[in-house]
């Protein structure tokens, strides 16, 4: 998470930048509650999401965002015919 270096500064690594980030936008929570829970400074994760938020953008989609949207999906109920399976009918 965090390391502190000789001057007295933390510094974060680069997926606790990046889950911090994602959390903001995907959590719709105040940015000032974030950085509460974090203990980080506000000035941080606004500089943090405005460099890596491109990044993010251009990432595919998360295992749970692709559950979301999946529910939207029209669902068959028909069994699969044994043509859709790929089945050829035999000659005797």
């Amino acid at each position: 998470m965090s390391t502190t270096t000789k001057t007295n500064r933390k510094t974060y690594d680069p997926e606790f930048k990046k889950q911090a980030v994602q959390l903001l936008l995907s959590s719709g929570r105040p940015l000032a509650q974030i950085v509460r829970e974090l203990g980080v400074l506000s000035w941080q994760l606004r500089d943090w999401k405005q460099r890596l938020q491109p990044q993010l953008a251009q990432q595919p989609e998360t295992l749970e965002a692709m559950r979301r949207n999946s529910s939207r999906w029209p669902i068959s109920t028909a069994a699969p015919s044994r043509r859709s399976l790929g089945a050829t009918a035999h000659s005797k």
